[in-house]
This record gives structure tokens, C-alpha cells and sequence, in this order.
């Protein structure tokens, strides 16, 4: 229901790069993969600055580049070892925390 103007005005307090320090306080590790070649979502404006901001904050951030992919569901991503062994590692971190 905003207005481009009324959106604008209010930005920090929808954008995801702007309400980080929730997640860094509560350590929630962030493994962000970006491909190089993106011109749709540039690496240094986007990525970059939320990994610079969350390690600013103290959280624990990983970002991976692809130097020759771009924007697109790349499918290699969804097999990539170190994106498993990150979802398997904090997914059985977060049952034992809960079975506690």
C-alpha cells in the first residue's frame, strides 16, 4: 500500500541489508553465494555489502563467488559440497539446541 515516494522514505525499515543486526546478535551463520558475472544484482552493492556489514556486526558470514556465473539458477549451486556440508552442519546444530 505505499507509494514509490512512501517506500522510499521508509526503505531501512523493509530492506532485508538494512535489519541485520537481529541475526548477527542471535550468531545465525550466513553462507551467501553470488555469481560474478551478474549485472542484474551487481556483486558490490548487494552481496558484498551485506557480508561487510554482517561481519561489521559481529555475525559469522561466508560469501562465495562464481566468477562466471550470472544471475540464474545455476544448478551446480544446489550440489556444491560446501553449501551441503553448510546445510547439514547448522541444520543438526539447530535440533540439538532444540532437543535441549
Amino acid at each position: 500500500g505505499l507509494t514509490v515516494e512512501g517506500l522510499e522514505a521508509e526503505l531501512a525499515q523493509h530492506n532485508p541489508i538494512d535489519r541485520l543486526a537481529p541475526l548477527a546478535a542471535a550468531r545465525v551463520p550466513i553462507l551467501h553465494l553470488h555469481g560474478g558475472a551478474d549485472v542484474i544484482v551487481p556483486l558490490e552493492q548487494n552481496s558484498a555489502e551485506l557480508a561487510q556489514r554482517y561481519q561489521a556486526l559481529g555475525g559469522p558470514v561466508t560469501l562465495r563467488i562464481f566468477p562466471e556465473q550470472g544471475h540464474d539458477r545455476w544448478h551446480n549451486w544446489f550440489h556444491w559440497p560446501e553449501l551441503v556440508h553448510f546445510v547439514i552442519t547448522h541444520a543438526r546444530r539447530r535440533a540439538v539446541v532444540r532437543d535441549r
